[in-house]
């Protein structure tokens, strides 16, 4: 027996709005894998890279599969109206048919049913609270913070 180490995308962490039509629950994402939503139990899941299937999948899978597999996720994902440039920016839920792809900068995640089938879009929940220099916008991209100035107001954005 082989045990890996898998790890969650540091793109997929974070709490998640599901835009997708008819659907507006939020899904929490931990570093852990951890998914949970209102709806249903925390579950964790695992995820690898499209890039590292044929590690994971040993001897049943070929670079070509995945190649092809690729072709199939990128032209869904175009379809969508959004690109995905290599196998390392598409993951895989494990013992699952689903992938995710963080497209827009990691601002939303596509979720794909075997691949080609869209299935869900989420997008990265931002949270606005009252200040008293008027309203507070934090959003989880990048470690930088920074301040703009637009309308006399002041709003600061955190990106993580």
């Amino acid at each position: 027996m082989v045990y890996h180490k898998v790890e969650t995308p540091k793109a997929m962490v974070g709490k998640w709005k599901n835009v997708t039509e008819g659907d507006n629950t939020t899904v929490q994402i931990s570093d852990h894998g951890i998914i949970s939503d209102k709806y249903y139990d925390n579950k964790a899941y695992a995820f690898y890279s499209l890039a590292d299937q044929e590690k994971y999948d040993g001897d049943t899978t070929s670079k070509e599969e995945i190649e092809h597999t690729f072709d199939v996720i990128q032209e869904a994902v175009k379809s969508e109206g959004y690109q995905v440039k290599s196998a390392k920016e598409v993951y895989i839920q494990a013992n699952s048919n689903y992938c995710f792809v963080p497209v827009n900068g990691g601002k939303n995640i596509l979720v794909l049913r075997g691949g080609n089938e869209f299935a869900a879009k989420i997008r990265k929940k931002v949270k606005v609270m009252k200040g008293p220099q008027g309203p507070f916008c934090f959003k989880l991209l990048t470690e930088k913070l920074f301040m703009s100035r637009q309308k006399n107001m002041v709003k600061w954005i955190r990106y993580v």
